[in-house]
């Protein structure tokens, strides 16, 4: 009796998922769709779920619009930070150079490039940007160096004979490789 029970409660929900619920009240005299969601109901119900629908659809777009925007924004304005700081640093250049064209005391310039230079460098150390060191000597790594030429020299070869401009790391991401002449073993 049981399984017959529940055998009639899964043909109601199908004849109901398929919208043949007139078909089943004909086949069903002990009026069992009392027990069952009315038509109206029904569509009141899939009106709200609608609604629903519609307001969740408008929300997600208006949230899709607002965040292309702001990374829109992000991307146009995103440095301003970075652009401020260094035109303090263009700024001090300029007065360097002002200075450098009306005074003759080489001293008092190198004394102010090198200030200017210390301000530059703990600027980019403070965003993330730090110098690959290399030295003389080094084993080439494909991974920070790149090789422009290859010497003799009284170093064994892959070693790194000359630094030709200095590489950088943002974080840990390579963003200049460091430029290098390497030996090509003995001389």
């Amino acid at each position: 009796m049981k399984q017959e029970n529940i055998n009639q409660k899964e043909e109601q929900e199908v004849l109901i998922d398929n919208g043949d619920l007139k078909q089943f009240s004909e086949e069903n005299p002990n009026n069992e769709v009392e027990e069952l969601l009315s038509i109206e109901e029904l569509k009141s119900k899939n009106a709200e779920l609608l609604d629903l629908l519609i307001r969740r659809t408008a929300e997600f777009d208006n949230y899709r619009k607002r965040t292309t925007q702001e990374k829109a924004d992000l991307l146009e304005y995103g440095n301003t930070r970075v652009f401020t700081a260094l035109i303090d640093i263009l700024d001090d250049l300029r007065n360097a150079n002002e200075s450098a064209k009306k005074h003759q005391d080489i001293t008092s310039i190198q004394a102010g490039v090198e200030m200017i230079y210390q301000k530059t460098d703990k600027f980019f150390r403070e965003q993330g940007v730090k110098m690959i060191e290399v030295s003389i000597g080094d084993d080439f790594d494909v991974n920070f160096h790149s090789a422009l030429m290859s010497q003799t020299s009284h170093l064994p070869e892959g070693k790194i004979t000359m630094v030709l401009q200095n590489g950088y790391l943002f974080k840990d991401k390579v963003i200049r490789y460091t430029q290098v002449a390497t030996s090509s073993g003995n001389e």
